[in-house]
């Protein structure tokens, strides 16, 4: 069948039997996507980067036999029927800066399929970064916090030992991740120009940054999508915020500026999404911004450190999670305040946040991150990449914000840190919807999922200094669901020294390094796998964190959640061999191939599918159809 507006030339049709037989094959679960429309209400929203994830069953476990109970601690009560949020790529991110350096590729092995976003340039350096390396001769001085007046100390992005443009683009597409890059909006205030006006520079910045994407975009064929205009410009921290003579800057001016800047980058690639930078608490920065921005933002961007380095204790750190919420509220009741549209109309993306002081290098981060994990999904942002990926060890501090060690002399460069094995294991052990989940005490945090697969993934926090006994109730369409077996890891520090500062050894399944600091080598660790009885609890320790993956009884006894496009819609053949397959209707936005591992094969907004360039198997074609996404599953033989 073809798709109706006739928008596909099919080279073979087949015969009728193959199409029935294909559909009713083993391969029927990958139907269990999402058709998803854009809404009228909303901006753009970052559910198009959704992929299914079957779970990649281990080859080999160590068997445990699970402790049984009649009267255990804690319920965690799970419905994988009912749909919380959906489980994107995008809210996987790091921050993967320049810093990093130009052997960024080399350590591919620990970013591939773990981290599916990265944030670049910097963080701050990215209001003195100039992407070509050409850095202006005359550039005015800016007031720092302390109110002292200093030159701009311009970053060359082909100087030195840094990860340029180029190294970052192939980085991108070794490890297959969705980018968000960061122009210069300062350059818009301390930069000179001939006539010296406001609208002058604020040109010569966005016609700038637009070059930047033209770089990315045009020259290296990158497809990065999104992009934020500057780093926390509300920052007096910032250079550019405060110059001699013009002032510091307001929200009223960075919003008037940000549709400059969104027209001269939406001009060279009218397909890219660009974010506008928003405060985490409603104040006179938002109430400038977002009247300007109402009509012109994809989304807004938001950081958060959670607490000061002077409150950053075990217990504060641990509360501040529920931040993630609030934040959420607070910003949608800005929108719906300063702006005429709904609350609710932007998704939100928190493009800095982690944990400070000695902790974040603890345990207690461990714990920390993790949540934040499971409450950006809950809480539905778009996208999220923590600072940072790769990052010095600061002795005065006796801290770092690296999630892989660099310069410790505790630990291996380039070895884990607690705060980067959750995205580790999430990758691993979460599945591609979030599922209804509910633990009846406060002290065992739970998140629960479903893979297309049609396991279940289970995420338990003990925020406790006490073990506790934890069993699991499962449930689906209103019917108990029985669980055949389990895999799991088992996350946490020694029991004297799991909530000490600064303490960074950490155990996985028993397992920890030969070093006073850091954890094991992952590669190495094998699942725990046993099969439950009737009272089966999990024994959690103190501080501790377990990633389960449950097998039920029947994995396609499990109600979709989601359902695939219509058989009127199809727009491709249910199976290809070597033809070529055109789209040639201008209406087609996006065109993302998936793979059986839920990989992304290809994302681009090219015109053809080459079927002689996909190795054998099964896919899933994606696409955007006047703002209409279409999911066909196929098979290349």
């Amino acid at each position: 069948m073809l798709f109706p507006y006739g928008l596909l030339l099919y080279v073979h049709l087949l015969p009728v039997f193959f199409m029935q037989y294909i559909q009713k094959s083993l391969f029927s679960l990958l139907l269990c996507l999402p058709a998803l429309a854009v809404q009228s209400q909303t901006a753009y929203n970052f559910s198009e980067t959704w992929i299914p994830r079957n779970y990649v069953v281990p080859a080999s476990v160590t068997e445990k036999t699970l402790q049984v109970t009649n009267s255990p601690a804690v319920s965690v009560s799970i419905n994988s029927s009912v749909q919380v949020a959906e489980v994107l790529p995008t809210q996987f991110g790091m921050n993967t800066t320049f810093r990093n350096g130009p052997d960024q590729r080399s350590r591919v092995h620990l970013y591939d399929g773990i981290i599916t976003s990265m944030r670049f340039p910097a963080g701050s350096g990215s209001n003195t970064y100039f992407w070509d390396g050409n850095i202006p001769v005359a550039l005015t001085d800016y007031i720092d916090q302390q109110g002292v007046v200093k030159p701009v100390s311009a970053i060359n992005a082909l100087a030195g030992n840094a990860m340029t443009p180029d190294i970052f683009v192939n980085f991108k597409k070794d490890i297959n991740g969705e980018p968000i890059v960061v122009v210069n909006y300062f350059y818009a205030r301390y930069g000179k120009t001939t006539t010296g006006t406001r609208a002058a520079r604020v040109q010569q910045a966005a016609d700038y940054a637009a070059g930047f994407v033209r770089k990315m975009n045009v020259t290296l064929k990158a497809g990065i999508k999104y992009w934020e205009v500057g780093n926390e410009c509300y920052g007096k921290w910032e250079a550019g915020y405060n110059i001699p003579g013009i002032g510091t800057v307001t929200g009223k001016e960075y919003g008037e500026d940000f549709r400059v800047f969104a027209a001269a980058m939406k001009a060279v690639d009218p397909t890219i999404k660009i974010g506008a930078v928003v405060y985490d608490i409603d104040d006179n920065w938002n109430a400038g911004v977002l009247p300007e921005v109402q009509h012109t933002a994809d989304f807004l961007s938001v950081h958060e450190y959670f607490t000061s380095v002077n409150d950053a204790t075990l217990s504060n750190i641990l509360y501040s999670v529920s931040n993630i919420e609030t934040i959420k509220n607070t910003l949608n009741s800005c929108v719906s305040k300063y702006t005429s549209k709904p609350a609710g109309y932007f998704q939100y993306a928190m493009t800095e946040y982690n944990s400070r002081g000695p902790h974040a290098c603890s345990m207690v981060n461990g714990l920390f991150i993790t949540q934040i994990l499971g409450e950006l999904i809950k809480h539905n942002y778009g996208l999220a990449t923590i600072w940072v990926s790769e990052w010095n060890w600061n002795a005065a501090e006796n801290s770092s914000h690296g999630v892989l060690a660099k310069s410790d002399p505790d630990q291996a460069d380039y070895t884990p840190r607690q705060s980067y094995i959750p995205f580790y294991y999430y990758s691993k052990c979460f599945g591609d919807r979030m599922v209804s989940s509910m633990s009846n005490t406060i002290n065992v945090v739970s998140y629960a999922s479903a893979f297309s697969s049609g396991h279940l993934g289970i995420v338990l926090v003990n925020t406790s200094s006490t073990a506790k006994t934890v069993k699991l109730n499962f449930s689906a369409s209103g019917k108990p669901l029985v669980i055949s077996s389990y895999d799991w890891y088992e996350f946490y520090a020694n029991t004297v020294d799991y909530s000490t500062e600064g303490y960074k050894k950490f155990y996985i399944n028993a397992q920890t390094s030969t070093t006073p600091g850091g954890g094991p080598d992952l590669t190495t660790v094998k699942p725990y796998k046993a099969t439950p009885a009737a009272n089966s609890v999990f024994n959690m320790q103190p501080y501790s964190v377990y990633f389960i993956v449950a097998y039920p009884d029947n994995l396609t006894t499990l109600n979709p959640v989601f359902k695939n496009a219509s058989a009127s819609e199809r727009i491709i053949p249910e199976i290809i061999r070597n033809e070529t397959i055109s789209f040639t209707d201008s209406k087609f936005k996006s065109i993302q191939l998936i793979d059986s591992n839920g990989k992304n094969v290809l994302i681009s907004s090219r015109k053809f599918l080459v079927g002689d360039k996909l190795v054998p198997g099964i896919y899933l074609l994606k696409a955007n159809y006047d703002n209409r996404w279409i999911i066909n599953k196929f098979i290349k033989q």
